[in-house]
């Protein structure tokens, strides 16, 4: 998925990783997606992306999609 914003003045300067980062929060924040989804669209990994959690003050919802998703990824080639 691609994802284009129009040249708005108000997201000049902000680093693409940030704004990434900041979706992916908003939307684990509010249960739309899980938090392997959403480290995927932040671009970092799950560790990394539950540090990114824990600084911003966002509690860990550990639901069924969370863990299906983890047994997904750790049945993966990646995780092997």
């Amino acid at each position: 998925m691609t994802l284009t914003l129009a040249d708005e003045p108000a997201l000049a300067g902000i680093p693409a990783d940030e704004l990434r980062m900041d979706l992916a929060c908003g939307m684990y924040r509010e249960g739309k997606i899980t938090s392997v989804t959403a480290a995927h669209l932040a671009g970092v990994g799950i560790v990394r992306f539950q540090e990114e959690l824990r600084n911003r003050s966002i509690p860990r919802a550990y639901d069924t999609g969370d863990l299906e998703s983890d047994l997904a990824f750790l049945r993966s080639p990646v995780a092997a």
